[in-house]
């Protein structure tokens, strides 16, 4: 479980395959003995529309496909370069997917 807040950069046009720039300020808090880490990251990667007919992790469990003009389904995939406020730090790859609402059509 966790929370960030920060910004991303797209280079091209985000509504096409481009790669991106990012830093978050975020906490995260998880495991068997429920630790929690704050600190900041940056990360860069490439993002890339997924097709609307492509299902998502999400629609699959919940077994209600997102039908809409005014959603937005990416992929995010690269590396990001953390240091908690504890003073560990390190590099690590991800891979997610995002869903974006846009304004009113």
């Amino acid at each position: 479980f966790g929370i960030g807040f920060g910004h991303k950069y797209y280079f091209i046009d985000r509504k096409k395959f481009t790669p991106f720039f990012s830093s978050t300020l975020f906490t995260v808090a998880g495991g068997d003995s429920w630790s929690a880490q704050t600190g900041i990251s940056l990360a860069s990667g490439l993002n890339f529309s997924i097709p609307k007919w492509i299902p998502t992790l999400i629609e699959i469990m919940t077994s209600s496909p997102i039908n809409s003009d005014r959603v937005e389904k990416k992929m995010n995939f690269g590396f990001t370069i953390y240091q908690n406020f504890d003073g560990t730090n390190g590099i690590l790859p991800f891979l997610n997917v995002e869903i974006k609402m846009n304004g009113q059509k």
